[in-house]
């Protein structure tokens, strides 16, 4: 054992979820011990082996998604309910037509519509009289348009919220502290979740390159605020995730086996990172926009290319 660590490395082996300092049969190699430690630890609560003092937050955002998601799918059907309200529309000026001409106690009419010239079959309320099953229906299709405002911005306020959760929850996941904004979605959220977070995105070093990535939304917004406008901008598509920056130097092109390396880190630090492949944007951040009065971390990309990784490769650079 000791001649192994003359040279120490990290390594973990996923059998026995334990992290050492030298490789043993069938361990992943890491850069870092630190880096396997990591591994170990987060292998390790999944399992339910270890508590790092977040199971009761990540249960309180994790119910706080499913009530909204809930939620967002009851408006989306709503919403495609209130489409039939032109039909109703026309059903009930059908009936007005014909309301002289119909007797009580119908549970539906078959009438001719003047502008197609085709028969229309409309459903009826037996206890009302024609007149008032229009007037019933007219109401119907009223009631749809006013609130289909409502309910489309319900819809898009519980979106928001839903992202916020999600990477409040992603930074809880990480070992930050949840932001404000998400932290405020769940007023009962245990009081361990205002741990402070890191100011300072994590740095990393590839072949010379510094590489940044944010741990949490105000370190996002730091790299992009800090970064070049000819700087490489990284995040896993599609994804709650980190934002990933490469330094360039000067003008030279950044060489892809650092782009590779650090689309590695952003597929790594994302919610697809246990994904075999997972497809990440590469841009220069000239092409990554804050759009004004947007909530810490969100972007708008002009311009995109995309790189597909594997998350768990890990090279030493």
């Amino acid at each position: 054992i000791l001649d192994r660590v003359t040279d120490p490395i990290g390594a973990y082996n996923e059998g026995a979820r334990v992290a050492t300092f030298f490789p043993i049969d069938g361990a992943q190699v890491y850069p870092s011990y630190a880096e396997a430690l990591d591994r170990c630890l987060e292998e390790r609560e999944e399992a339910g082996e270890v508590d790092d003092g977040t199971r009761d937050i990540r249960a309180a955002v994790g119910r706080g998604i499913a009530k909204r998601e809930k939620t967002i799918a009851r408006l989306q059907e709503w919403l495609e309910n209130a489409k039939n309200a032109e039909l109703l529309q026309h059903r009930a000026d059908l009936l007005m037509i014909y309301q002289r001409e119909l007797p009580k106690k119908l549970h539906e009419v078959t009438v001719n519509d003047p502008s197609s010239g085709e028969d229309v079959t409309i459903p009826l309320d037996p206890r009302k009289t024609g007149l008032e099953n229009a007037q019933s229906l007219y109401e119907r299709a009223k009631k749809l348009r006013r609130g289909r405002p409502l309910v489309e911005r319900k819809l898009q306020r519980l979106q928001r919220e839903v992202k916020a959760l999600q990477e409040g929850l992603m930074q809880v996941e990480n070992g930050e502290g949840m932001s404000d904004r998400a932290a405020a979605l769940l007023p009962s959220l245990p009081a361990r979740r205002k741990a402070p977070a890191a100011t300072s995105p994590r740095v990393h070093s590839i072949d010379g390159y510094t590489v940044q990535v944010g741990k949490n939304a105000r370190q996002n917004d730091a790299i992009l605020r800090t970064a070049r406008p000819d700087d490489l901008w990284l995040h896993a598509r599609g994804v709650p995730g980190s934002h990933v920056a490469i330094r360039r130097h000067g003008a030279t092109e950044v060489p892809r086996e650092v782009i590779v390396a650090a689309a590695r880190l952003a597929a790594r630090h994302s919610k697809a990172r246990h994904e075999p492949r997972v497809e990440v944007s590469v841009t220069e951040v000239k092409h990554v926009r804050k759009p004004k009065g947007a909530p810490p971390g969100l972007v708008i990309l002009a311009q995109e290319d995309t790189l597909t990784v594997d998350p768990s490769v890990l090279e030493e650079r």
